[in-house]
């Protein structure tokens, strides 16, 4: 099972391994007590089940996988961190620019922050990740907060006692904040899924002595399952209307909502044409293509062409068949010869104001106060533009 989690998201390629060494630790005198062959067996099975990863082990999507991700070769954190330095060794006192900001401070400074946003209980009970969330809510609901501090309480007495299992679920946690943490822009939900699980055990521990403690105060039961499941009732109705009816409409621009609308467009059209070029390569919209054209996987190994590997260690797709994903070159792919589409982002070439086809997000309302009133104003934003450039045909020569 630790093997099939290792092949699943890349942050288990460090995950994985620590989580297993640290159970290994704890259960030592139970390991140890297990045969030799059937131990030897399952390192055997292991490392048997671990050769496609080793086989590939220095390949892009081997051990280092995006290095944009991480903060030891982020882009990003080295721009912020020579942003920084810039300041001190344009001052009088740029010696101390080598001596207390070098890289190897700055990045462990940067993962003590990290750390700490990813510990935010904004994060995990109230907004959520600004990044892969949905805006108005956090990862776990707000009635859990007070249940998950009462379990925090009940498992660290239940670990000064040698409890395995709550030693266990003590390391996941921590482990998974740890290792989420190396990574840029935290705290980031899919980053910390890992968390769930020892999360919500916590949590019921904590509700489990909560009821423990109300039925010693003679209290009914019967009346404090009602309350709570109500309050429960309320954020998952809450949930449910943020996610299906807000996050639909408020996040469209980030999740490309738009983008099935315009490819199915362009399979209608695409037999008229040579060529259609999409602008914005670093957005991946050739994964939106191969999967809303459904392209067999043996048609991309074969014909995806893609850009040179960037210093972040992304990959984006150059050319499929007649897609080519590239900034629009108004004098070569819109001159007389040229048969084709040209596709962009709704807020690019304002000065190219003739388009043959426009597609918008979803109407959102921004509502904000003007003194004693509130004001309700609608705003549509154009999501893609399409332009057919159609070649110029000349008319057949006469006898005259």
């Amino acid at each position: 099972l630790f093997i099939i989690a290792f092949y699943t998201y890349s942050m288990t390629r460090l995950l994985v391994p620590i989580i297993l060494i640290y159970y290994l630790t704890v259960n030592r005198k139970q390991i140890i007590a297990l045969p030799k062959k059937f131990i030897l067996g399952l390192i055997t099975l292991g490392i048997f089940l671990l050769l496609p990863f080793i086989i590939n082990f220095f390949d892009p999507g081997g051990i280092f996988g995006p290095k944009g991700a991480v903060i030891l070769s982020s882009s990003y954190t080295k721009s912020v961190f020579l942003g920084f330095r810039s300041y001190v060794l344009n001052s009088s006192v740029s010696f101390l620019g080598p001596l207390f900001f070098n890289r190897v401070i700055m990045v462990f400074y940067e993962y003590l922050r990290n750390i700490l946003t990813a510990l935010s209980p904004g994060f995990y009970f109230a907004y959520g990740s600004a990044v892969a969330g949905i805006g108005n809510i956090g990862q776990f609901y707000l009635v859990e907060i007070l249940p998950l501090m009462v379990g925090i309480v009940t498992a660290y007495r239940q670990i000064r006692t040698g409890n395995r299992f709550y030693k266990m679920i003590a390391g996941w946690i921590i482990l998974t904040v740890l290792s989420a943490s190396l990574t840029v822009n935290p705290p980031y939900a899919t980053r910390t899924f890992f968390i769930i699980v020892p999360m919500i055990i916590v949590i019921s521990t904590g509700w489990i002595t909560i009821m423990q403690f109300l039925i010693r105060k003679k209290v009914r039961l019967i009346i404090a399952l009602t309350v709570i499941s109500g309050i429960y009732l309320w954020h998952i109705s809450y949930y449910l209307v943020s996610y299906y009816f807000r996050f639909p409409i408020v996040y469209a621009n980030e999740w490309e909502a738009r983008a099935k609308e315009m490819f199915d467009f362009l399979k209608e059209n695409e037999g008229e044409v040579d060529k259609i070029v999409i602008t914005k390569p670093e957005k991946s919209m050739y994964a939106f293509l191969l999967f809303y054209h459904q392209i067999p996987p043996q048609e991309v190994w074969t014909h995806l062409e893609r850009y040179s590997t960037d210093p972040d260690g992304w990959s984006h797709g150059k050319k499929f068949g007649k897609y080519e994903f590239r900034e629009i070159d108004w004098n070569e792919d819109n001159t007389k010869q040229t048969n084709a589409i040209l596709v962009s982002e709704g807020g690019e070439y304002p000065e190219h104001q003739v388009v043959t086809k426009e597609l918008f997000y979803p109407t959102k309302y921004t509502v904000f106060p003007l003194g004693q009133q509130i004001l309700s104003m609608p705003e549509t934003t154009k999501a893609y533009r399409i332009w057919r450039v159609i070649p110029l045909v000349k008319p057949a020569e006469t006898n005259n």
